[in-house]
């Protein structure tokens, strides 16, 4: 499934921003887990979707930046290129994305 591939990729680059960032995410997802609320066939969120809510909040409270944003994608020179890379439109979805690293230098 390349879209779950493109989007693990970019929680993974997350990661990277601050090793808090996945600090956080593991022990939300061991708290969902004890819980017995991180099943989307028992109708409850998976645990991918409780790591996207990691990251919008911590997107919202100002700690890490939207590595899909057009402006930080153009700051650190990326463009994206789905005529010639794959990964940047997986599924006729735009799956562009900066890596920490372009936007660090």
């Amino acid at each position: 499934n390349d879209i779950a591939v493109a989007n693990s990729s970019l929680l993974r680059e997350y990661t990277f921003v601050d090793y808090r960032v996945r600090t956080l995410m593991m022990t939300v997802k061991q708290w969902a887990k004890e819980y017995k609320i991180n099943s989307a066939k028992d109708n409850f969120i998976s645990s991918y979707t409780w790591m996207n809510l990691v990251i919008f909040y911590l997107q919202c409270i100002g700690f890490l930046p939207n590595l899909q944003s057009r402006g930080l994608m153009q700051a650190a020179g990326v463009v994206s290129d789905p005529e010639n890379d794959y990964w940047h439109c997986v599924n006729q979805l735009d799956t562009s994305y900066v890596k920490w690293d372009a936007v660090r230098r």
